[in-house]
C-alpha cells in the first residue's frame, strides 16, 4: 500500500477490517482489541472470516499507517484507527454518498 492509499485500493478483508476497527466496541478498557475487531469484522462480512485472516489484515493496515496497534496488557493488543485511516474512511463515505446521489430515501 502506498502513502496515498484509497479505500478501493484495499482488499475486501482489509476494507471490512478497517471499518470494523472504526466501529468495534471495546470489550474492556478504552479501545477495542484485536479480538473485538475480529468479532465486528465477522458481523460486517457476508462470510465467516478466520481470526488469522483478520489479524493479518490488521497488521497490513498498521504497516500502511491506517491502524495503530499497541499493547493493552500481556496478551491483548489495542487497535485504533489512525488519522490517515480516518481520512481513507471519510473519502470512501464521500464517494459512496456522491454515487448514491445524496438521496438515501427508500421511497415516499
Amino acid at each position: 500500500m502506498s502513502d496515498a492509499t484509497m479505500y478501493h485500493d484495499l482488499s475486501a478483508t482489509e476494507r471490512d477490517t478497517l471499518l470494523a476497527a472504526a466501529t468495534a466496541t471495546p470489550s474492556a478498557g478504552d479501545r477495542p482489541n484485536k479480538a473485538d475487531v475480529f468479532k465486528q469484522a465477522n458481523q460486517i462480512a457476508e462470510w465467516t472470516v478466520s481470526r488469522p485472516t483478520i489479524y493479518m489484515a490488521i497488521d497490513r493496515l498498521a504497516d500502511a499507517g491506517l491502524l495503530r496497534v499497541s499493547p493493552i496488557d500481556d496478551r491483548a493488543k489495542g487497535v485504533t484507527v489512525s488519522p490517515t485511516g480516518v481520512h481513507v474512511l471519510h473519502d470512501a463515505a464521500e464517494r459512496l454518498q456522491k454515487a448514491a446521489g445524496d438521496d438515501y430515501s427508500e421511497g415516499d
